[in-house]
């Protein structure tokens, strides 16, 4: 598992966090503030050889009255279909399957756009 940040910032000269590598070192990535960027992320993970149909789950301001869970696929929103709305948690991995699963037992509502 690794836990990574979406928005690095550019001023560094380069980007420390690289999700091709990612892609094939771990089989649970979660992603902090990476909304903005999800689409491009979305893509390096698959040109890194993540399967388009991996799920993801996008927990959306967690916590609050509002909150919201949705679950697609990287490809989705490697080509845009799905959008994520900011504060996001990201996670990709086969561990979503398995979330799906735990949330379901425990009647947590979520949106399946996958």
């Amino acid at each position: 598992m690794a836990i990574v940040t979406g928005m690095e910032d550019p001023r560094k000269g380069r980007a420390f966090v690289n999700f091709r590598e990612l892609a094939k070192a771990v089989n649970t990535i979660i992603i902090l503030m990476g909304a903005s960027r999800i689409g491009e992320i979305a893509k390096e993970l698959i040109e890194g050889g993540l399967d388009p149909g991996t799920y993801v789950a996008i927990i959306t301001r967690a916590y609050m009255g509002n909150s919201r869970v949705t679950i697609t696929t990287v490809g989705k929103l490697a080509t845009g279909e799905v959008s994520v709305e900011h504060p996001s948690v990201i996670v990709v991995g086969d561990v979503v399957r398995e979330g799906l699963k735990a949330m379901k037992i425990a009647g947590i509502n979520f949106e399946m756009d996958a």
